[in-house]
């Protein structure tokens, strides 16, 4: 078994996130934000962050990627870290 995991975490600013889940598969995860699988935007959540994760007590994530949601495409596309966030890391285990 994967002893990695690769989060989805959406936001539009730190008060306002939302670890919507893993895969082991970095792929998958790639799939379920590029497609805004099962509604992942939730009318408002302009952002998604990819990290990796391995197993252990107090992880540290590493991000694999920043997505912002594209209406026209209803789903997210790769995007730069957004303004503020250039700093910041473990979204979804904090």
């Amino acid at each position: 078994m994967n002893s990695e995991i690769y989060t989805i975490t959406v936001f539009s600013d730190m008060l306002h996130l939302r670890c919507m889940g893993f895969f082991y598969n970095l792929d998958k995860a790639i799939f379920a934000v590029t497609h805004n699988d099962l509604d992942i935007f939730e009318d408002g959540y302009d952002y998604a962050v990819i990290e990796k994760f391995p197993e252990g007590l107090y992880p540290n994530g590493k991000v694999i990627g920043y997505y912002e949601f594209d209406e026209d495409k209803e789903g997210y596309i790769p995007c730069k870290t957004p303004k503020g966030f250039d700093s910041i890391s473990n979204f979804a285990l904090g």
